[in-house]
Protein backbone atom coordinates (compact mmCIF):
# COMPACT_ATOMS: atom_id res chain seq x y z
CA UNK A 1 0.00 0.00 0.00
CA UNK A 2 1.27 3.45 -0.86
CA UNK A 3 -0.05 6.96 -0.56
CA UNK A 4 1.14 9.59 -3.02
CA UNK A 5 0.51 12.99 -4.53
CA UNK A 6 2.98 12.24 -7.31
CA UNK A 7 1.82 12.04 -10.93
CA UNK A 8 5.19 10.43 -11.66
CA UNK A 9 4.50 7.49 -9.33
CA UNK A 10 1.02 7.00 -10.83
CA UNK A 11 2.53 6.95 -14.34
CA UNK A 12 5.15 4.41 -13.28
CA UNK A 13 2.52 2.16 -11.69
CA UNK A 14 0.52 2.33 -14.93
CA UNK A 15 3.66 1.51 -16.93
CA UNK A 16 4.27 -1.58 -14.78
CA UNK A 17 0.66 -2.67 -15.31
CA UNK A 18 0.85 -2.13 -19.09
CA UNK A 19 4.20 -3.93 -19.41
CA UNK A 20 2.75 -7.02 -17.71
CA UNK A 21 0.47 -7.49 -20.71
CA UNK A 22 3.31 -6.79 -23.17
CA UNK A 23 6.03 -9.34 -22.30
CA UNK A 24 8.11 -8.51 -25.38
CA UNK A 25 8.41 -4.85 -24.33
CA UNK A 26 9.12 -5.79 -20.71
CA UNK A 27 11.92 -8.10 -21.81
CA UNK A 28 13.27 -5.52 -24.29
CA UNK A 29 13.59 -2.92 -21.53
CA UNK A 30 15.00 -5.42 -18.99
CA UNK A 31 12.06 -5.50 -16.59
CA UNK A 32 12.01 -8.63 -14.45
CA UNK A 33 8.63 -10.34 -14.34
CA UNK A 34 8.44 -9.97 -10.57
CA UNK A 35 8.59 -6.16 -10.87
CA UNK A 36 5.50 -5.98 -13.11
CA UNK A 37 1.97 -5.54 -11.77
CA UNK A 38 -1.09 -7.61 -12.61
CA UNK A 39 -4.01 -5.25 -13.18
CA UNK A 40 -6.49 -7.52 -11.40
CA UNK A 41 -4.39 -7.29 -8.22
CA UNK A 42 -4.20 -3.47 -8.17
CA UNK A 43 -6.72 -1.14 -6.59
CA UNK A 44 -6.74 2.63 -6.26
CA UNK A 45 -8.66 5.00 -4.02
CA UNK A 46 -8.66 8.79 -4.19
CA UNK A 47 -9.15 10.66 -0.93
CA UNK A 48 -10.70 14.05 -1.64
CA UNK A 49 -11.82 16.57 1.00
CA UNK A 50 -12.02 13.93 3.74
CA UNK A 51 -14.18 11.62 1.64
CA UNK A 52 -13.31 8.35 -0.04
CA UNK A 53 -13.81 8.24 -3.78
CA UNK A 54 -13.01 5.34 -6.08
CA UNK A 55 -10.49 6.38 -8.74
CA UNK A 56 -11.67 3.84 -11.28
CA UNK A 57 -14.41 1.26 -11.43
CA UNK A 58 -11.85 -1.13 -12.82
CA UNK A 59 -8.09 -1.15 -13.18
CA UNK A 60 -7.51 -2.41 -16.71
CA UNK A 61 -4.47 -3.72 -18.58
CA UNK A 62 -3.67 -0.09 -19.41
CA UNK A 63 -3.75 0.99 -15.76
CA UNK A 64 -6.07 3.53 -14.18
CA UNK A 65 -6.86 7.22 -14.52
CA UNK A 66 -6.63 9.79 -11.74
CA UNK A 67 -8.22 13.21 -11.93
CA UNK A 68 -5.56 15.88 -12.15
CA UNK A 69 -4.75 18.04 -9.17
CA UNK A 70 -5.98 21.14 -11.01
CA UNK A 71 -9.38 19.65 -11.82
CA UNK A 72 -9.87 18.57 -8.22
CA UNK A 73 -8.96 21.77 -6.41
CA UNK A 74 -9.34 24.69 -8.83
Amino acid sequence: MISTHSDYIIRELNNLIMLKSKPNFAKKYNYADDTLLTHSKVGAILFHYNTRKSVALEVTETGFEVETYNSLFF
